[in-house]
């Protein structure tokens, strides 16, 4: 976990997307592994497979059981009302960190950039998903020019790490 990443992240939403009336970062992101709350439910108790018991009670229980190990950009609502929080405030998801086949994606600043100002300035009815694809993919025509200007200006690729690195494509070697 890139704990200075995160720590940049929040401090940019802090910033551009302020505090709520409790004091609390309208919007934040966490690591869902391990994030727990406390809520008001009906529990069914076990000894092994043996059951138990069912108790109605307030307990410690994980927030996120089915997307652990995710990196989840959360916006805080009031909980005022809602009797199975015991907060008056409660951060709930507001996207998750996962591609479309439920695999873990990295925490990137440019997609909370991209969030947040879709947060400030929400797309109008009008707007589509083409709309958007648009824009995506025109930034990232935009990068791929920028690669190229570096690669064409310094001779070579930024990747490498060091002087004497070579590129050596393995679909052309040979198999003995």
């Amino acid at each position: 976990m890139d704990r200075k990443l995160l720590k940049e992240v929040n401090e940019f939403l802090a910033r551009e997307l302020g505090e709520s009336l409790f004091g609390k970062p309208n919007f934040r992101v966490i690591w869902s592994t391990g994030e727990t709350e406390k809520r008001l439910g009906t529990f069914s108790d076990y000894y092994g497979k043996i059951y138990l018991r069912t108790v109605t009670e307030v307990r410690t229980v994980l927030k996120y059981p089915n997307d652990q190990d995710r990196w989840i950009l959360e916006r805080i609502q009031s909980a005022v009302g809602n009797r199975e929080l015991t907060e008056d405030y409660s951060y709930e998801p507001l996207y998750v960190f996962k591609d479309k086949r439920g695999f873990h994606l990295p925490l990137n600043m440019k997609v909370i950039e991209f969030l947040v100002k879709r947060i400030k300035e929400p797309p109008t009815p009008q707007e589509t998903r083409t709309q958007m694809e648009e824009e995506l993919a025109a930034e990232e025509e935009r990068e791929v020019e920028e690669f190229l200007a570096e690669l064409h200006d310094a001779g070579r690729s930024p990747l490498f790490a060091y002087e004497d690195s070579v590129f050596m494509d393995s679909t052309k070697r040979k198999v003995d």
